[in-house]
């Protein structure tokens, strides 16, 4: 199952995950698009009392900032 939602807002990544989880057979694995929706996303996992991953499996694409700012500064060089 796939669920899209709007994440622009703080509120927006507690909003989905708290969805997923109440769904009558609630997923394995949930994949967040960044890491800080993914770090929204276990605070509210945490909040219902699951740990990752004993309980819930969670996929992420790491976006490291001070990587990009690193390699922009090379580039200019």
């Amino acid at each position: 199952m796939v669920t899209i939602t709007d994440i622009s807002k703080a509120c927006g990544v507690s909003r989905a995950t708290r969805a997923l989880l109440a769904l009558p057979e609630r997923p394995t694995c949930i994949f967040y698009p960044d890491d800080l929706s993914f770090l929204g996303g276990m605070s509210e996992l945490e909040k219902h009392g699951l740990s990752i991953p004993k309980d819930m499996s969670v996929v992420w694409t790491f976006r490291a900032v001070s990587s990009k700012r690193s390699f922009k500064k090379e580039l200019i060089k």
